[in-house]
């Protein structure tokens, strides 16, 4: 837990203009926790803990997003996306997903390296644990799931449960990753909004998010198409525009 409160307490420096990207804190300078920003913790039915960063939202949108990382990856993955979220006055949950990052199991630490299909299954089913987190404590937002890779798929098939979802996000989905299957699930999505963006280069997510707008029922579904070939949360590192693009999305959405 201590790495992770320093982690927030950096965090903090920069989003308050005092520390530099790449710059340590001086020593006598007192540091504390930005009350925007809470660690939250959460343990799965079979014993997995599920650690994250909640960005309280600055500003009355009512508006709340949840972050999936993509395979291999983290919460850090997502750069400044949820503190740019934050301050347009949307909620965050930026969680690593179980056998990442600050995850464990019992005790201790497993990785996605280790996992058969059932254990992939399982990603989605904590989602019920990330929704659930805002219904308790913004009980009148919105709520959107945004995953990256195997994250957009794990949001894809959550939200195919909870019809209280509003919208979902997918940056470069896949027809399948690690048998977290979309074109079936796509079916059950309905009505809502869903934005797909994959990148040119990328022949298997922008192929796969070609099949999901084609067989999404929702008239509400926008396919974007960015040149390169980066992937996953890569594809905000090489096209900072699509930070943008997100937020407002979600906002009119």
């Amino acid at each position: 837990m201590k790495h992770l409160l320093a982690a927030v307490f950096a965090v903090s420096l920069l989003l308050a203009g005092c520390l530099g990207i790449g710059e340590a804190p001086n020593n006598f300078v007192e540091v504390t926790p930005n009350p925007n920003i809470e660690v939250v913790q959460f343990t799965t039915p079979d014993n997995w803990t599920l650690t994250g960063f909640y960005f309280k939202p600055i500003g009355p949108i009512n508006k709340s997003v949840v972050l999936l990382h993509q395979l291999g990856a983290d919460k850090s993955s997502w750069g400044d996306l949820p503190a740019t979220f934050q301050y347009s006055g949307i909620g965050v949950l930026v969680v690593d997903q179980r056998g990442h990052g600050d995850s464990f199991i019992n005790g201790r630490k497993k990785s996605y390296s280790t996992f058969g299909p059932d254990d992939f299954q399982k990603m989605v089913d904590d989602g019920e644990a990330f929704a659930t987190f805002f219904k308790e404590r913004r009980p009148n937002d919105e709520i959107y799931f945004v995953g990256a890779s195997i994250g957009a798929n794990v949001a894809l098939n959550y939200a195919a449960r909870d019809k209280n979802l509003s919208g979902v996000v997918m940056l470069s989905p896949g027809i399948d990753y690690r048998g977290i299957a979309t074109t079936g699930t796509i079916s059950q999505y309905g009505s809502r909004p869903l934005l797909l963006i994959a990148s040119k280069g990328d022949e298997y997510s922008t192929l796969s998010a070609k099949q999901l707008s084609e067989k999404s029922p929702s008239t509400r579904t926008t396919l974007q198409v960015v040149e390169g070939s980066a992937h996953g949360t890569n594809l905000l590192n090489a096209n900072p525009e699509l930070k943008r693009t997100l937020g407002q999305w979600i906002v009119r959405n």
